[in-house]
C-alpha cells in the first residue's frame, strides 16, 4: 500500500472518533465519513507503521443509516464527525463506543444502557469559541479542518444559535472596516485570535475577544456594535503566548457585569468568563438527575463533589443531601460556587480551592467523612493520587461522570479491583452530530 493508492474497501468497524475502519490486507485504514457495513472507494492519504488514513471518494454500497449532511462544509470542517449518520445510528454508536471502552480498556463486562438523547440536534450549544484568520477573501471566522490549524471559513454553524452568528458577523465586519488584523500563528502577529460567545437565560449574552495584544483598537466602535446585537457584557481576554491554548489568564470587562446567568434544574448560576458550564443545558440537567437517582437517599449523607467547578452538580446534591463539600482547582470557580450556593439559599454546600486529592486528604485528616463521592474530571480522568485518596476515603458510593469513555473505563477498572462493583453504565448524548459522549455510572463499595 502506498500513499495516493485508490482502493475498494469494506468498512468493518467505527473508530473512537466515529470514522470508518477498513482492514485491506489486515492493515487498519481509517476513513472519515464512512459507516460500518459500507463498501467504499477510498484514496490513501497518510501511512504510519501500524495504521493509515484514507479519503472517502465514493460510497459504493451505502448503509441504511446514511443521510445527507445538512452542513455545506461538513466534509472540510472538523467540528462534526457524525452528521452523515441518522439520529438512531449516532445514539447506537455512542453506546457501542462506551461498551468497547469497558470491554477492551477496563476488561469489564458492564451493562451499558441505550444512549439517552433528545430531538434537539441543532442550535443546542450555549457556548462557542471560533478562531479567526486572514484568507484570500479577507477576514474570516470558522473552525479548524481535521488534524490541522487551517480555518474552514463559513457562516451559520448548525450547532449554534442565529444570535451567535449575528454577533460573529458583526465582529468580522468591525475588523474589516477598522483594519483590525486577525492573529497569525506563524508570524505571531495580529490582534484577534478567537471570538468567544456564551449565551445565558433570555437575552443574556457574553462576548469576549481573545487578543494577542493588550491594546484593543477601536474598542468603543466594537462595543457599540455588540450592544446593537443584544450583547449584555463585552470582555477582552489577553493571550500573548505562542500556544494552542485558547484563553489567557487576564480578562478585562469592557462593559456589563462580565457574567451571564444560567438556570439549570430550577437552580440559578452566575457564570463568569473562565467558568465551566455544560454547553447543552437541557441534557446536562437530565444527566445530573440520573446521577442523583443512582445515589439514592442522601438526606442524612455527606457528599464530596470533586472537580466541582462553579457548583452545578454540588447544588443539585445539596437540595437533597445533609452536607456537600465541593473541591475545585480554579479559585475563580470556587468563588462563583460560593456565590451560587448563597444565591440559591443552600447553606449546606461548602467549597474549597485546590488540587482535589490534596484538599480531600486534608479534609479527611481534619475529621470530615464522605458517605458518597461524585467525580466529574476532565478528559484525562482522575489522577492516580485522587484514585488512591478515594480508596483511602472508602465511601459507600462513588458516582463517576465522564466525558471520555477510555479514561472512565481505566479508572473504573482500578476501583473495581479495589472493592467496588460497577453498576449499569448510562451514556448521554450532550453533543449530537459529534463523536463526544457523556457517561455516568455508580460504583458501590462491597462488604469486604
Amino acid at each position: 500500500m502506498k500513499k495516493n493508492d485508490i482502493l475498494e474497501v469494506n468498512i468493518i468497524a467505527q473508530g473512537c472518533e466515529g470514522e470508518g475502519v477498513a482492514k485491506p490486507g489486515g492493515f487498519p485504514l481509517f476513513v472519515s465519513g464512512a459507516i460500518r457495513g459500507e463498501v467504499c472507494r477510498v484514496q490513501v492519504v497518510k501511512l504510519a507503521k501500524s495504521h493509515g488514513f484514507a479519503r472517502l471518494l465514493e460510497v459504493l454500497s451505502p448503509a441504511d443509516s446514511r443521510v445527507l449532511p445538512p452542513c455545506p462544509v461538513y466534509e472540510k470542517c472538523g467540528g462534526c464527525s457524525l452528521m452523515h449518520m441518522d439520529r438512531d445510528a449516532q445514539l447506537t454508536w455512542k453506546r457501542s463506543r462506551v461498551e468497547e471502552a469497558f470491554t477492551h480498556i477496563g476488561g469489564l463486562s458492564a451493562i451499558v444502557a441505550p444512549t439517552e438523547g433528545d430531538d434537539r440536534i441543532a442550535g443546542y450549544r450555549n457556548k462557542i469559541q471560533m478562531p479567526v484568520a486572514l484568507t484570500k477573501d479577507g477576514v474570516a471566522a470558522g473552525f479548524f479542518a481535521p488534524r490541522s490549524h487551517r480555518i474552514v471559513p463559513f457562516s451559520g454553524c448548525l450547532l449554534q444559535s442565529p444570535k451567535t452568528q449575528k454577533i460573529i458577523d458583526a465582529v468580522i465586519l468591525w475588523m474589516q472596516e477598522y483594519a483590525v488584523m486577525p492573529y497569525d500563528e506563524e508570524s505571531h502577529r495580529g490582534v484577534v485570535r478567537h471570538i468567544f460567545i456564551r449565551e445565558g437565560d433570555g437575552e443574556d449574552c457574553m462576548v469576549s475577544l481573545v487578543t494577542r495584544t493588550r491594546t484593543l483598537p477601536f474598542a468603543e466602535a466594537l462595543a457599540e456594535r455588540m450592544r446593537s446585537c443584544g450583547v449584555s457584557t463585552l470582555l477582552q481576554n489577553i493571550n500573548s503566548a505562542r500556544t494552542n491554548v485558547i484563553l489567557g489568564e487576564e480578562t478585562r470587562v469592557l462593559y456589563g457585569s462580565g457574567r451571564i446567568t444560567k438556570t439549570l434544574g430550577g437552580l440559578t448560576f452566575s457564570v463568569s468568563h473562565h467558568s465551566f458550564f455544560q454547553v447543552n443545558a437541557p441534557m446536562a440537567e437530565r444527566l445530573y438527575e440520573k446521577g442523583l437517582s443512582l445515589l439514592g437517599d442522601i438526606s442524612d449523607k455527606t457528599v464530596f463533589d470533586l472537580y466541582s467547578g462553579i457548583g452545578s452538580i454540588s447544588l443539585f446534591l445539596a437540595r437533597q443531601a445533609k452536607k456537600v463539600i465541593g473541591v475545585e482547582i480554579v479559585p475563580a470557580a470556587v468563588e462563583d460556587a460560593k456565590k451560587n450556593a448563597e444565591a440559591n439559599g443552600l447553606a449546606n454546600a461548602h467549597f474549597f480551592a485546590g488540587d482535589a486529592y490534596e484538599v480531600t486528604d486534608k479534609l479527611i485528616k481534619e475529621g470530615e467523612k464522605a458517605d458518597a463521592c461524585v467525580v466529574d474530571p476532565p478528559r484525562k480522568g482522575c489522577s492516580p493520587e485522587l484514585l488512591e485518596t478515594l480508596l483511602h476515603m472508602h465511601p459507600e458510593k462513588i458516582l463517576y461522570i465522564s466525558c471520555n469513555p477510555a479514561t472512565l473505563a481505566r479508572d473504573v477498572k482500578i476501583l473495581s479491583e479495589n472493592g467496588y462493583s460497577c453498576g449499569t453504565v448510562y451514556p448521554f448524548d450532550l453533543f449530537p452530530n459529534t463523536s463526544h459522549v457523556e457517561t455516568v455510572v455508580l460504583l458501590q463499595r462491597q462488604n469486604t
